[in-house]
């Protein structure tokens, strides 16, 4: 059975934050993250803060983000 909780410190890896998991579980999960972050809007993060999303890709697919920073 995998560990199904850890708490790791702030500052830990990105690597190791989803060594155990795989791209589906990954997706999933920022699936259903999406549902409080309007990503066809402008969205400000403030510093220190994390924003994320996915998009499932079959293969052959093709996919261009665009993302614009802006000085405050």
């Amino acid at each position: 059975m995998l560990v199904k909780v850890a708490v790791l410190p702030a500052g830990t890896p990105f690597e190791t934050l989803y060594s155990n998991v795989d791209a589906l579980a990954i997706h999933s999960w920022h699936s259903l993250l999406r549902r409080t972050v309007d990503w066809t809007r402008p969205l400000e993060i403030g510093y220190g803060a994390l924003e994320a999303t996915t998009q499932w890709l079959e293969a052959g697919d093709a996919l261009v983000w665009t993302v614009r920073l802006m000085q405050v």
